[in-house]
Protein backbone atom coordinates (compact mmCIF):
# COMPACT_ATOMS: atom_id res chain seq x y z
CA UNK A 1 0.00 0.00 0.00
CA UNK A 2 1.50 3.23 -0.26
CA UNK A 3 0.05 6.78 1.33
CA UNK A 4 -0.84 10.05 -0.39
CA UNK A 5 -3.87 12.33 -0.05
CA UNK A 6 -4.67 15.27 2.19
CA UNK A 7 -2.02 13.80 5.08
CA UNK A 8 0.73 14.19 2.67
CA UNK A 9 3.83 11.80 3.65
CA UNK A 10 2.30 10.61 6.30
CA UNK A 11 1.50 6.77 7.06
CA UNK A 12 -0.67 5.34 10.14
CA UNK A 13 0.55 2.73 12.44
CA UNK A 14 -1.91 0.70 14.59
CA UNK A 15 -0.96 -0.63 18.01
CA UNK A 16 -2.91 -4.13 18.29
CA UNK A 17 -0.69 -5.94 20.39
CA UNK A 18 -0.31 -6.86 24.28
CA UNK A 19 -2.06 -9.70 25.83
CA UNK A 20 -5.69 -8.34 26.29
CA UNK A 21 -5.85 -10.18 29.77
CA UNK A 22 -8.20 -7.83 31.35
CA UNK A 23 -10.62 -8.19 28.65
CA UNK A 24 -10.32 -11.93 27.71
CA UNK A 25 -10.16 -11.12 23.82
CA UNK A 26 -8.30 -9.21 21.26
CA UNK A 27 -9.60 -5.80 21.71
CA UNK A 28 -8.88 -5.33 18.08
CA UNK A 29 -11.52 -7.30 17.06
CA UNK A 30 -14.33 -5.46 19.75
CA UNK A 31 -17.03 -4.09 17.85
CA UNK A 32 -19.11 -0.88 17.81
CA UNK A 33 -21.79 -1.06 15.50
CA UNK A 34 -21.21 -3.19 12.73
CA UNK A 35 -17.05 -2.55 12.90
CA UNK A 36 -14.40 -3.49 14.38
CA UNK A 37 -12.40 -1.31 16.64
CA UNK A 38 -9.51 -2.39 14.11
CA UNK A 39 -11.52 -1.55 11.27
CA UNK A 40 -12.61 1.70 13.01
CA UNK A 41 -9.09 2.69 12.93
CA UNK A 42 -8.00 2.07 9.64
CA UNK A 43 -11.43 3.48 8.20
CA UNK A 44 -9.83 6.67 9.83
CA UNK A 45 -6.52 6.29 7.73
CA UNK A 46 -8.79 6.49 4.96
CA UNK A 47 -10.47 9.67 5.88
CA UNK A 48 -7.13 11.33 6.07
CA UNK A 49 -6.08 10.31 2.49
CA UNK A 50 -3.31 7.88 4.09
CA UNK A 51 -2.48 4.00 2.37
CA UNK A 52 0.13 3.10 4.17
CA UNK A 53 -0.82 1.43 7.24
CA UNK A 54 1.05 -0.72 9.14
CA UNK A 55 -0.57 -3.22 12.16
CA UNK A 56 1.37 -4.05 14.70
CA UNK A 57 0.93 -7.26 17.07
CA UNK A 58 -2.22 -8.03 15.19
CA UNK A 59 -3.34 -11.95 16.04
CA UNK A 60 -7.17 -11.72 15.35
CA UNK A 61 -9.18 -11.74 11.76
CA UNK A 62 -7.79 -10.66 8.65
CA UNK A 63 -7.54 -6.75 8.73
CA UNK A 64 -7.00 -6.21 4.41
CA UNK A 65 -4.01 -3.92 5.34
CA UNK A 66 0.15 -4.74 6.05
CA UNK A 67 0.40 -6.67 9.49
CA UNK A 68 3.76 -7.60 11.22
CA UNK A 69 4.40 -9.28 14.47
CA UNK A 70 6.09 -7.85 17.27
CA UNK A 71 9.91 -8.26 16.98
CA UNK A 72 11.90 -10.71 19.07
CA UNK A 73 13.87 -9.64 21.91
CA UNK A 74 11.03 -7.36 23.00
CA UNK A 75 8.12 -6.99 24.00
CA UNK A 76 5.68 -3.79 24.49
CA UNK A 77 4.18 -0.74 22.77
CA UNK A 78 7.30 0.52 22.08
CA UNK A 79 8.85 -2.47 20.87
CA UNK A 80 5.85 -2.85 18.33
CA UNK A 81 5.90 0.73 17.32
CA UNK A 82 9.37 0.56 16.48
CA UNK A 83 9.25 -2.40 14.58
CA UNK A 84 6.36 -0.51 12.80
CA UNK A 85 8.42 2.67 11.87
CA UNK A 86 10.94 0.98 10.10
CA UNK A 87 8.11 -0.49 7.58
CA UNK A 88 6.71 2.82 7.86
CA UNK A 89 6.87 4.55 4.05
CA UNK A 90 5.84 7.99 5.23
CA UNK A 91 8.29 10.66 6.41
CA UNK A 92 5.64 10.92 9.50
CA UNK A 93 3.93 8.08 10.88
CA UNK A 94 0.56 8.54 13.03
CA UNK A 95 0.89 6.23 16.03
CA UNK A 96 -2.19 5.11 17.65
CA UNK A 97 -3.72 2.10 19.75
CA UNK A 98 -6.44 -0.16 18.09
CA UNK A 99 -8.55 0.18 21.57
CA UNK A 100 -8.70 4.17 21.58
CA UNK A 101 -12.08 3.81 18.72
CA UNK A 102 -13.78 7.15 19.62
CA UNK A 103 -10.45 8.88 18.27
CA UNK A 104 -11.59 11.53 16.05
CA UNK A 105 -10.15 11.56 12.54
CA UNK A 106 -9.65 15.43 13.08
CA UNK A 107 -7.39 15.39 16.00
CA UNK A 108 -4.89 12.89 14.13
CA UNK A 109 -4.88 15.51 10.94
CA UNK A 110 -4.56 18.17 13.62
CA UNK A 111 -1.36 15.73 14.99
CA UNK A 112 0.53 15.08 11.42
CA UNK A 113 -0.06 18.81 11.10
CA UNK A 114 1.63 20.08 14.62
CA UNK A 115 4.46 17.35 13.95
CA UNK A 116 5.17 19.21 10.36
CA UNK A 117 5.78 22.43 11.70
CA UNK A 118 7.43 22.08 14.75
CA UNK A 119 9.84 19.18 12.47
CA UNK A 120 9.94 17.38 16.71
CA UNK A 121 10.97 14.00 16.38
CA UNK A 122 7.17 13.21 17.48
CA UNK A 123 4.05 15.34 18.46
CA UNK A 124 1.93 13.47 20.71
CA UNK A 125 -1.40 14.71 22.13
CA UNK A 126 -2.50 15.97 25.26
CA UNK A 127 -5.90 16.34 26.87
CA UNK A 128 -6.48 18.21 30.51
CA UNK A 129 -2.62 18.42 30.91
CA UNK A 130 -1.85 15.08 30.24
CA UNK A 131 0.73 13.36 27.78
CA UNK A 132 -0.95 10.99 25.23
CA UNK A 133 2.16 8.55 24.35
CA UNK A 134 0.02 6.08 22.07
CA UNK A 135 -1.66 8.58 20.29
CA UNK A 136 1.08 10.71 17.89
CA UNK A 137 2.76 11.51 15.04
CA UNK A 138 6.46 10.22 14.67
CA UNK A 139 9.19 10.71 12.87
CA UNK A 140 9.55 7.21 10.96
CA UNK A 141 13.70 8.22 11.02
CA UNK A 142 13.11 7.00 14.58
CA UNK A 143 12.11 3.57 14.12
CA UNK A 144 15.85 2.16 14.93
CA UNK A 145 16.67 4.21 17.80
CA UNK A 146 13.84 2.95 19.35
CA UNK A 147 14.32 -0.70 18.44
CA UNK A 148 17.56 -0.40 20.30
CA UNK A 149 16.23 1.20 23.24
CA UNK A 150 12.96 -1.17 22.95
CA UNK A 151 15.91 -4.27 23.06
CA UNK A 152 18.44 -3.20 25.50
CA UNK A 153 16.56 -0.54 27.89
CA UNK A 154 12.86 -2.05 28.36
CA UNK A 155 11.99 2.05 28.34
CA UNK A 156 8.68 3.06 28.27
CA UNK A 157 7.27 4.92 25.30
CA UNK A 158 7.17 8.27 27.44
CA UNK A 159 10.39 7.69 28.36
CA UNK A 160 11.85 7.22 25.31
CA UNK A 161 10.05 9.61 23.82
CA UNK A 162 12.17 12.12 27.04
CA UNK A 163 15.43 10.97 25.98
CA UNK A 164 14.88 12.05 21.62
CA UNK A 165 12.93 15.20 22.54
CA UNK A 166 8.90 15.53 21.87
CA UNK A 167 6.36 18.07 21.51
CA UNK A 168 2.88 18.22 22.31
CA UNK A 169 -0.75 19.20 20.84
CA UNK A 170 -3.08 20.76 23.89
CA UNK A 171 -6.67 20.06 22.53
CA UNK A 172 -9.97 21.03 24.56
CA UNK A 173 -11.82 17.69 23.07
CA UNK A 174 -14.10 15.54 25.00
CA UNK A 175 -12.55 13.13 27.73
CA UNK A 176 -14.72 10.53 25.97
CA UNK A 177 -12.64 10.95 22.89
CA UNK A 178 -9.65 9.29 24.21
CA UNK A 179 -11.12 6.32 26.32
CA UNK A 180 -8.71 3.30 26.29
CA UNK A 181 -10.76 -0.08 26.04
CA UNK A 182 -9.32 -2.10 28.86
CA UNK A 183 -12.08 -4.05 30.26
CA UNK A 184 -15.72 -5.10 29.74
CA UNK A 185 -16.96 -2.00 32.44
CA UNK A 186 -15.02 -0.01 29.94
CA UNK A 187 -16.76 -1.56 26.71
CA UNK A 188 -20.25 -1.40 27.57
CA UNK A 189 -19.61 2.39 28.46
CA UNK A 190 -17.88 2.87 25.03
CA UNK A 191 -20.66 1.02 23.47
CA UNK A 192 -23.28 3.50 25.38
CA UNK A 193 -21.44 6.79 24.51
CA UNK A 194 -21.36 5.44 20.57
CA UNK A 195 -25.33 4.81 21.00
CA UNK A 196 -25.58 8.63 22.15
CA UNK A 197 -24.08 9.91 19.35
CA UNK A 198 -25.17 8.39 16.39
Amino acid sequence: MRYGGPAGRASMVILAGGRSSRMGTDKADLTLGDRTFLDIQIGKAAALGIRDVIVSGYRGRQSGVQVIPDPGGCEGPLCGIAASLGMCRGESALVVAADIPLLGADTLRRLIRAREETRAPAVILSVGGLGEPLIGCWRTALAETALKEARTGGRSVMSFLRSVGYGTLALCISPEEIINVNDPETYGRVRNLRREIS
